[in-house]
């Protein structure tokens, strides 16, 4: 059994280290040029108290396996024998099984589902600035009294939530890089002349300067307040989601976002490109246990069950991370609508108590009542 991966993230290392620790042959490619040539985000939710930091998590899977970087997969073929990926560069690569790790934009699910990315990803309506900053003193100090890993903040009027993180601290445990995602609905974000898709730092930087000033209290606002013109993240970035009805049960599989990407507001994305990574390389692993690698039939069987499983779980782990944005944003609104109504209800109780109709203490005279009656 040879089995190609398209992909270095968190799931397609996964896998490369469950199949190395079996001794099963396999080829690992990503389109970097190196392990950190493209921001990988910043931390990944392993546990209610544990969250790590990206870069670091897959420097460690990386330990022991040699990538092919720069490999952009173009396109494959398979057929009952074995499956050919095509790179930009010209070159190409035969295996028995394809496992397509590629992400968001995933190459391998384009060709898979015949069908562009363009078509099955589903673009949230958040418009989103993220910013980067150094801390140190009072500063860093008043960001860990909030928060000692992330925390968000909520404003009513005008309508935003952000989430504010601490990316690490530095050896000497008294400053620290933190990072924030400023997000506000917007309907338009998909549009192709959207104005933040061609914004520079500056503009970007005094359009959350302003929002934020306008909707949040000085203790809350520091870390915005705080950030450098050029902490501001030059690249648009758009959230975005898929929901794949059915994956043909072939050679190439699909796994981590490229299966089932989804928004972060619930911390699911990282969790279940583990889960795909774990079941399909149990069900390699038995595959080449068994000798029925070269099986079509036992190969389809298995992939198809693989599928259901990771199918039903990215459903409802996309819909869950989509009702979390919906929640995020409404209690924005939700807020909103009770500082308005509470002074009204405030007022007419104050008006109540002042009035004859006002109640009364409970009188201490007891009352009796009649027999129970008992049809």
């Amino acid at each position: 059994m040879h089995v190609l991966i398209i992909g270095a993230g968190l799931a397609g290392l996964t896998i490369a280290q469950c199949l190395r620790k079996q001794g099963i042959s396999f080829e690992i490619f990503d389109r970097d040029t190196c392990d950190d040539s493209r921001f990988q985000g910043y931390a990944l939710t392993l546990h209610t108290f544990i969250r790590c930091e990206r870069l670091r998590l897959r420097r460690w899977l990386l330990s022991h396996l040699k990538v092919q970087w720069s490999k952009h997969a173009t396109q494959f073929e398979y057929d009952d024998d074995g499956v050919a990926v095509h790179f930009e560069d010209g070159s190409s690569v035969k295996g028995d099984f394809l496992i397509g790790a590629d992400g968001a934009n995933s190459k391998v699910r384009e060709c898979l589902m015949k069908c562009p990315n363009s078509e099955m990803l589903k673009t949230i309506p958040i418009c989103t600035v993220i910013g980067e900053l150094e801390l140190s003193g009072d500063a860093f100090r008043h960001q860990l009294e909030l928060a000692h890993s992330a925390y968000n903040a909520v404003s009513t009027n005008p309508r935003f939530v952000t989430l504010n993180g601490l990316h690490y601290v530095h050896p000497d445990g008294r400053s620290g890089r933190f990072y924030w995602n400023f997000m506000e609905e917007d309907e338009t974000v998909d549009d192709p002349n959207h104005w933040m898709r061609t914004a520079t730092p500056k503009q970007k930087h005094d359009y959350v300067m302003e929002r934020v000033r306008a909707g949040l209290p000085p203790r809350l606002r520091e870390a915005f307040e705080l950030t450098p013109v050029d902490g501001i993240k030059d690249r648009f970035h758009l959230f975005r989601d898929v929901k794949l009805e059915n994956v043909p049960a072939e050679r190439a599989i699909l796994v981590g976002d490229a299966a089932h990407v989804m928004t972060p507001f619930r911390g699911l994305g990282g969790y279940n490109a583990f889960v795909d990574a774990f079941a399909i390389s149990k069900h390699l692993i038995e595959l080449h246990d068994q000798n029925k690698d070269g099986d079509i039939a036992a190969i389809r069987a298995t992939i198809d069950a693989y599928n259901a499983e990771m199918l039903q779980r990215g459903h409802a782990a996309v819909q869950i991370s989509r009702d979390g944005q919906k929640h995020a944003i409404d209690s924005a609104g939700f807020m909103s609508t009770m500082l308005r109504w509470v002074p009204s209800f405030v007022k007419v109780f104050l008006n109540f108590l002042d009035s004859k109709n006002r109640l009364r203490a409970i009188p201490r005279t007891k009352v009796t009542l009649p027999d129970e009656v008992v049809a």
